[in-house]
């Protein structure tokens, strides 16, 4: 299995990698976008150095749908004319410009140009796709990384021993999700988030450890002496150096992949503990100058910038919170029936059940909340006679006047011949 690190289009990273000996590299092409017009052929020959293995990707599965179709065409016929044609001698594999707001008529007559290349093309798999026909044809097929799940990865577990094909993962983030599938190679941004998030990455006793900014001084602490044997500068990551930092994370990434691809081979590998879990993110800005004084990069990395915070402050904050939830719900029941849509021999998907009944839950809830009820309380006060329009200002004159005695109750009516009973239903038999 092949790691394809990403973010190569920043090139600061790319320079980084290389002086770390990583040659399997991975190019966004929306992100490369984001940094030239692409109007024009580009050479990725003059890009990166002749070692290094490229993966380049089209990142078409993560654009907004607001994109219009003649903007996602426009942005189609860039990434194959300008991107993809000039260096299919250069790069190692491609995948497809698969946003899935382009129609279906222009997504077909692209891959009718990939047919013709397919040592190289790689289709991309969605829901609603059928995964045996696609590996009938295609050699190669790319999983988004937000399509796995377990059932999933037992049907490309089944899918690999009928069918001579080769499949990627894009965007992998997880060491066990690696584990389960044998890809054949995998993309991933991971190996950044020390210089985004401020995480410590390291590999030790067999497992790929994940420590979060807030466990960094223990984790560095406790394999302060395997960093400094992997010839890491122990000061400079105690001094949170991004530059080291992503080292280390290289480094940590490369023993992973060597006991993956060992193990595959069928060499025993020893383990320890199970890797620390990830939590509580906190987004910190990338060390720019610090990175650029040590690699000779001229142009700036654009800060990570943190999204503002999200208030619920009003009732129309509030309501507008709920039927987001709402909405989001909502997507995850017919995101799963796409999925279930894939499937064969009319298989059943239990994950849809368990999604339809949160929403279920979650439109009950709100229905009782919307239930509403009306009260009033007055609360009034007057001292001697000081106040005494007070009651006529709220309920009228006659009601100023103050009660000096209670009025003698009404003469009872005699109860004569009076029988207490209970009333009984008169058609009862």
């Amino acid at each position: 299995m092949k790691l394809y690190l990403a973010g190569t289009e920043f090139p600061t990273y790319r320079r980084l990698l290389a002086a770390e000996g990583h040659t399997d590299v991975a190019l966004s092409y929306t992100g490369l976008r984001k940094r030239r017009k692409l109007d024009k052929p580009l050479r990725l020959d003059e890009q990166f150095e002749d070692r290094a293995q490229i993966l380049l990707d089209s990142g078409a599965y993560s654009l907004s749908s607001d994109l219009l179709p003649a903007e996602l065409r426009a942005m189609a016929d860039s990434y194959y004319t300008n991107l993809v044609a000039p260096n299919l001698e250069r790069i190692e594999f491609f995948t497809e410009f698969d946003a899935q707001s382009l129609g279906a008529e222009e997504r077909e007559g692209w891959r009718t140009w990939m047919a013709t290349r397919k040592d190289k093309a790689v289709v991309v798999w969605h829901p609603g796709q059928d995964l045996a026909e696609l590996s009938a044809h295609w050699p190669n097929i790319a999983i988004p990384k937000d399509e796995l799940d377990d059932h999933l990865v037992r049907r490309l577990k089944a899918l690999l021993q009928e069918h001579d094909i080769r499949l990627f993962g894009l965007g992998i983030t997880k060491p066990g999700v690696m584990e389960r599938v044998a890809f054949h190679g995998v993309t991933s941004t991971s190996w950044l988030s020390p210089a985004q998030y401020g995480d410590t990455i390291w590999y030790s006793g067999g497992e790929l450890r994940r420590y979060p900014k807030k466990m960094k001084e223990r984790a560095r602490a406790r394999h302060r002496q395997e960093l400094a044997a992997a010839g890491l500068d122990v000061d400079l990551i105690d001094a949170d150096d991004s530059t080291e930092l992503l080292r280390a994370s290289i480094y940590a990434w490369s023993q992973y992949m060597d006991k993956l691809n060992a193990r595959s081979r069928g060499v025993s590998t020893s383990v320890e503990t199970p890797s620390h879990e990830n939590a509580d993110l906190v987004p910190q800005t990338v060390d720019t100058q610090a990175l650029e004084e040590r690699h000779g990069e001229v142009t700036p990395l654009p800060a990570w910038r943190r999204e503002e915070p999200i208030r619920v402050r009003t009732k129309e904050q509030l309501a507008d919170a709920e039927a987001s939830i709402l909405e989001l719900q909502l997507g995850r029941v017919y995101k799963r029936a796409r999925q279930e849509e894939s499937y064969q021999d009319g298989e059943l998907d239990p994950v849809l059940s368990e999604e339809i009944d949160r929403f279920s839950t979650l439109i009950a809830k709100k229905r009782k909340a919307d239930e509403t009820s009306f009260s009033i309380s007055i609360k009034a006060s007057q001292k001697g006679e000081a106040q005494t329009g007070l009651i006529s200002r709220l309920f009228g004159r006659e009601d100023d006047t103050q009660a000096k005695a209670l009025p003698a109750p009404a003469e009872a009516p005699q109860q004569k011949d009076i029988v207490e009973a209970e009333i009984v239903d008169e058609h009862a038999a």
